[in-house]
C-alpha cells in the first residue's frame, strides 16, 4: 500500500515540478523534446522532485509504520522510493500512450481537453481513450501487480 501511495505523490510532485521549473520537457520513450503539460513528459526537475518525494514517503512509512520496527533502516526506505519512482514511470509510460489528447485550433497547443480557448479541440487519436485519472488507476493497478508477484 505504501509502494502505491510513493508512486502517486511521487508522480503527483513530479507534474507540479516540471510543469513549473523545467527549462525543457522529454518524451519518456524517446526523449526527444515535447510540449509542457502532455502527459508522458518527463524533466530533469520533476523526475529528481519525484524520487525525492518517494524517498521521503520511504522515510516516514519506516518511521511510522508498526510492522517495521524491527527492521528501521534506510534500505527499506529506498526500496520504497524504488517502487515509487517505478511507478511513476509506469504512470508517464502509459499516459504518452493511452491518454486521449487533443489540439487546440486556436492557440495550436496540445492538451488533454475537450474545451481550450473558448473553443472545441479536436482529437489527435481515434484510439486514446483514457483520461488521467483512468490512467493512474492503470499505473497503481499494473505496480501492485508487479509487487504483488515480485515480493
Amino acid at each position: 500500500y505504501a509502494c502505491l501511495l510513493a508512486s502517486s505523490l511521487a508522480d503527483s510532485m513530479a507534474s507540479a515540478f516540471g510543469n513549473q521549473y523545467a527549462k525543457k520537457i522529454y518524451s519518456v520513450f524517446t526523449l526527444c523534446e515535447m510540449e509542457r503539460g502532455v502527459s508522458g513528459g518527463i524533466s530533469v526537475i520533476g523526475t529528481v522532485a519525484g524520487i525525492l518525494t518517494a524517498f521521503i514517503m520511504g522515510i516516514i512509512y519506516v518511521i511510522c509504520c508498526p510492522q517495521t520496527l524491527w527492521r528501521k533502516n534506510i534500505l527499506n526506505a529506498a526500496r520504497l522510493a524504488f517502487w515509487g519512482t517505478l511507478g511513476m514511470m509506469i504512470d508517464s509510460m502509459l499516459g504518452i500512450s493511452l491518454q486521449r489528447k487533443y489540439k487546440c485550433l486556436v492557440c495550436k497547443k496540445i492538451v488533454e481537453v475537450k474545451w481550450h480557448c473558448g473553443k472545441k479541440t479536436f482529437p489527435l487519436h481515434k484510439f486514446q481513450l483514457l483520461n488521467n485519472n483512468a490512467v493512474n488507476l492503470i499505473s497503481n493497478t499494473v505496480l501492485f501487480l508487479v509487487l504483488y508477484f515480485v515480493i
